[in-house]
């Protein structure tokens, strides 16, 4: 990332912050770690990671959709958590949000937040009247990579693990990317020459270097406004290994503008990127996320 790019950011990180803590102030926290994240650095401007849960639907458990903000790993927005959030719970899941950990932290510590939002929604999944095999994990931008990243790159547990959390799986059931399919990797943005220890690097966390057999089905969503060779390579890493998806590009519709549909002041109507939200949840209705 360029000095100038980072400096906006940094700026922008600033009153982002504060949008963000509170779209969460008033909810309840249900950090991931009892004892708090490893490598957690109390100096920063940051809470403990932790899952922040709607009220629970009544009735026969039912899956769960994690809501991961973007941000470019610098914040998170405000406009693309409780929002979503609220829209996914209308149509019947169980909904929590993601606070996870951004820079100064790196892609190993956000990765290890999401991850760990898998295993602890599935090892307290009664808590919440959820079925611990239906859980989505949902993520605009920074957090669609997040989302994407949780779906190539899980684990399913060590069963030696003095941790009854760590011993579950973190393979997500599902793993939906909106406007968050980055190929990083295929298309590194540095300018010329070539960097081997960086590109080992990059392509060690990108998804689309990482497809495996095992991968669960992802739904992706983007738009023209976005390069849209990234949701094509991704979309052919996936068919290159078989794995389940939906993929829509959009011809229209600004990046991070969420749900598209005019009901937050961030987020402008788009007439026809707005029906995003409406396949997401047929999709997740097709893969028996409620009963």
């Amino acid at each position: 990332m360029d000095k100038d790019r980072l400096a906006f950011l940094l700026e922008r990180k600033v009153w982002k912050d504060e949008l963000w803590f509170k779209e969460l102030d008033g909810m309840t926290p249900t950090f991931l770690w009892e004892d708090g994240a490893p490598g957690f650095d109390p100096s920063v401007n940051q809470r403990q990671p932790a899952l922040y849960f709607l009220p629970a639907h009544a009735g026969p458990p039912r899956g769960i959709v994690i809501v991961c903000a973007g941000g470019a790993f610098m914040y998170k927005s405000d406009d693309e958590a409780g929002h979503t959030a609220a829209r996914f719970h209308a149509a019947g899941f169980q909904v929590a949000i993601l606070d996870y950990r951004v820079y100064p932290y790196t892609q190993r510590d956000w990765l290890a937040d999401g991850k760990r939002a898998i295993r602890y929604v599935r090892t307290h999944a009664a808590e919440w009247n959820v079925r611990p095999d239906k859980i989505a994990m949902l993520g605009y931008s920074a957090g669609g990579m997040l989302s994407g990243m949780c779906g190539t790159l899980f684990d399913y547990g060590d069963t030696d693990a003095e941790d009854p959390v760590e011993r579950v799986s973190c393979r997500p059931d599902t793993a939906m990317l909106c406007y968050g399919a980055f190929c990083r990797a295929s298309f590194p943005k540095e300018g010329t020459g070539f960097d081997r220890a960086a590109q080992q690097e990059a392509a060690s966390f990108a998804p689309e270097k990482n497809v495996r057999n095992d991968c669960p089905p992802f739904f992706m969503f983007q738009t023209l406004e976005d390069d849209p060779r990234n949701i094509l390579t991704m979309g052919m890493a996936l068919a290159d290994r078989g794995i389940l998806m939906e993929a829509h590009l959009f011809p229209t519709g600004a990046h991070g503008q969420g749900l598209y549909d005019g009901k937050h002041p961030s987020e402008p109507l788009d007439k026809h990127t707005v029906h995003w939200s409406e396949l997401a949840v047929e999709w997740l209705e097709m893969l028996d996320f409620k009963e």
